[in-house]
């Protein structure tokens, strides 16, 4: 069963949907839903993106002359070199 849907598209890629379609002889809707169906089929063999923990000690790491200092204080000395 085949359902009608609409998409908002800029005008470039529809040209060069249309365009490739013509350069292989089929339809500008043959070459969105095969390109859709293979987006679709790269998703679900792709792994789960696991971010590394990179996680520090904390403020026991900072430098000692820095720690108890708060925050707002920290961020403005880290642009002092920068001014």
């Amino acid at each position: 069963m085949a359902m009608k849907t609409t998409f908002d598209l800029p005008e470039w890629l529809v040209e060069d949907i249309k365009r490739l379609a013509r350069s292989r002889r089929t339809t500008a809707r043959n070459i969105v839903q095969q390109s859709l169906v293979r987006t679709l089929r790269e998703n679900e063999n792709d792994q789960q993106f696991v971010l590394q923990d990179a996680s520090t000690p904390g403020w026991q790491s900072m430098r000692p002359e820095l720690r108890g200092v708060p925050l707002h204080e920290l961020v403005l000395k880290s642009y002092e070199d920068r001014v």
